[in-house]
């Protein structure tokens, strides 16, 4: 049986240990275990995983936005440099995903449809690389 208090309690801890059907209680409490040697769980494991190396960025900015920035980072509960580096780090990501993404207009998404659907019939220029592709590269 265990009996924890907190500290400053005028409690008195007293801890029953049973062995073999026996109760006895200890003379002492010890603060560490009477094992010697380390045992597997108290040792620290040293992480498998890929460290990323990290680089520095500085900027100027105004007053009024460092201020704002701040401001914004203490209501998230980070640092501003947690803040800071998650936001442009978004914007980035978002700038990449606009340019890699093609926007059609309705016209021309129907025309794009009907060119895989019916597509047109090769013309010279396409039969004549056929051609060559077939000559160069053996057929398996």
């Amino acid at each position: 049986m265990f009996v924890l208090t907190s500290p400053g309690s005028q409690s008195i801890v007293r801890v029953v240990v049973a062995r073999g059907g026996e109760r006895e209680e200890p003379k002492a409490l010890r603060p560490s275990l009477d094992i010697p040697g380390k045992l597997p769980y108290v040792q620290t494991m040293k992480s498998t995983l890929p460290t990323e190396t990290t680089a520095r960025l500085e900027a100027r900015l105004p007053a009024s936005v460092y201020a704002t920035l701040k401001r914004a980072a203490e209501l998230k509960g980070r640092t501003l440099s947690d803040f800071v580096v998650s936001a442009a780090h978004d914007a980035a990501r978002r700038a990449i995903e606009e340019e890699s993404v093609i926007r059609l207009s309705a016209q021309d998404q129907r025309r794009f449809a009907e060119a895989l659907i019916r597509p047109a019939p090769p013309n010279a220029a396409l039969q004549r690389a056929m051609r060559l592709y077939q000559d160069q590269v053996e057929a398996r």
